[in-house]
């Protein structure tokens, strides 16, 4: 069996680097197994729906909203300015925000504390930069994912006698998801320009499909179209239909003692065990093993799609150490999967944490709508 191991950026990777040497490098994917389980249980937006906000204060600081913002859905929120940058301002505003999804509120209370949004932090946060606030003219919400039209390109090739057109979209998400796979049919499209003519995709059966990663809750979409006519001056509208595989009802086992060795935990039909945990200089080899029923939907659905869970220790005072080393799958078989989590540097011994780890029970493909209207043509 191929190992598969995912590393995550930060201090100490020399040394992670030299403790997982040898090891066959590579990037999860879902499989068609996956995708085709998660469809013959399809979902519904009630599966994923959007943490709710309310926040009604005047005067309040941004740190203070964005602190708010965490609290209520679990969703982190980092900011990432220079705290000696004179720019870098703490502005007061008035919010009257009730059960408003998260991320509509997150991005009405960056415009009003005049910042920019980036997922790009690499620790599946989402990050607080200076810089323009977002726009509203081009965003849309569905449930838990906020979508964006970033671009519209017109492309003609004088030598073939052809034109063409890309529509870029980027697809965002609460942070607290970890959701698996985005896909968008091009047949889903309806794209009409200001005189009522369709702009039709370039193939119809066309299907995007992207692996989505936990460490950045964002990615762009693009879509192949055939050029808009040369007489339109906009698009009266886009609108699309896309689909996310989601894991979905997570089950949390919580073992009393790193320490400990070969500590079985169940919930309903999915069980784990902490094999036990190895101490090796400044890394700790955490052994996981995960049960689901033998050829059931559920084993072969995530034996792909549990790349994706969290896994965290948790000292007796309630601080939290976060996964900073990897993991790789080291075998499974018989409805077992069996893992191996990698912390680096932590202060203590092992029998000072807690395990905590989140697994799914199932899987489900949400469906998701936006749209657009107005749409100036390049």
């Amino acid at each position: 069996m191929t190992t598969t191991i995912n590393r995550f950026p930060g201090p100490g990777w020399i040394l992670r680097a030299f403790a997982l040497a040898m090891i066959v490098l590579g990037a999860p994917a879902i499989s068609p197994t996956a995708r085709g389980a998660a469809e013959e249980n399809p979902g519904s937006k009630d599966d994923a729906k959007a943490s709710l906000v309310t926040l009604q204060a005047k005067g309040i600081r941004l740190d203070e909203a964005l602190r708010s913002l965490r609290e209520q859905t679990g969703n982190p929120i980092n900011d990432l300015r220079d705290p000696f940058d004179a720019g870098a301002a703490n502005p007061m505003m008035d919010l009257d925000l009730e059960d408003v999804p998260f991320l509509e509120a997150l991005d009405e209370i960056a415009r009003r504390g005049n910042v920019s949004l980036t997922p790009f932090t690499g620790d599946g946060s989402i990050g607080i930069v200076s810089g323009a606030p977002p726009d509203k003219e081009f965003i849309a919400y569905s449930g838990p994912f906020r979508f964006e039209l970033k671009r519209f390109t017109i492309r003609r090739d004088y030598h073939a006698g052809t034109a063409t057109a890309d529509a870029v979209f980027e697809a965002s998400w609460e942070p607290r998801l970890r959701p698996m796979l985005l896909s968008l049919k091009a047949q889903s499209l309806e794209i009409r320009d200001d005189q009522g003519r369709a702009v039709r995709p370039q193939v119809a059966a066309e299907a995007t499909e992207v692996v989505l990663r936990p460490e950045t809750p964002s990615v762009e979409v693009a879509v192949n179209l055939e050029a808009p006519e040369r007489s339109a001056r906009t698009l009266a509208v886009v609108k699309a239909r896309a689909e996310a595989t989601m894991p979905v009802d997570l089950k949390t086992f919580r073992f009393p003692s790193l320490a400990e060795a070969n500590v079985e935990l169940q919930q309903g039909e999915v069980g784990a065990k902490l094999v036990g945990t190895e101490v090796d200089g400044h890394v700790w080899r955490v052994g996981l093993e995960l049960n689901y029923p033998k050829g059931g939907l559920a084993f072969e659905s995530f034996r792909q799609g549990l790349f994706n869970n969290r896994i965290w220790l948790r000292k007796g005072d309630g601080s939290r150490v976060e996964l900073n080393g990897g993991f790789s799958t080291t075998g499974g078989g018989d409805g077992r999967l069996r893992f191996e989590y990698l912390f680096l540097d932590v202060p203590g011994k092992p029998d000072d944490y807690q395990l905590v780890y989140e697994a799914p029970s199932r899987l489900a493909v949400v469906p998701l709508e936006f749209e657009f209207h107005d749409v100036a043509l390049p």
